[in-house]
């Protein structure tokens, strides 16, 4: 998934010019996409989706595994 990009919930204000548009917002277990979402969209982004669940969950679901944002791209 090119342009992955790892932003912590609490840096997300701060840093919400930096999510992609069309993005798709997930944390490890589905908790924290939600409020991440909600942020995002209080900021006044309406191009997201919420990935219901986790990396673990997606790979059961499609057999396919997440590209994950790294140290690299992370800013």
């Amino acid at each position: 998934m090119p342009g992955a990009v790892h932003i912590e919930l609490g840096d997300l204000a701060a840093r919400g010019e930096d999510v992609p548009e069309g993005a798709v917002v997930a944390c490890g277990h589905g908790e924290r996409a939600m409020t991440a979402a909600s942020l995002l969209e209080r900021a006044g982004r309406t191009d997201l989706t919420v990935l219901e669940g986790g990396p673990a969950d997606y790979a059961a679901a499609t057999g396919k595994h997440l590209a994950q944002g790294t140290q690299e791209n992370d800013r």
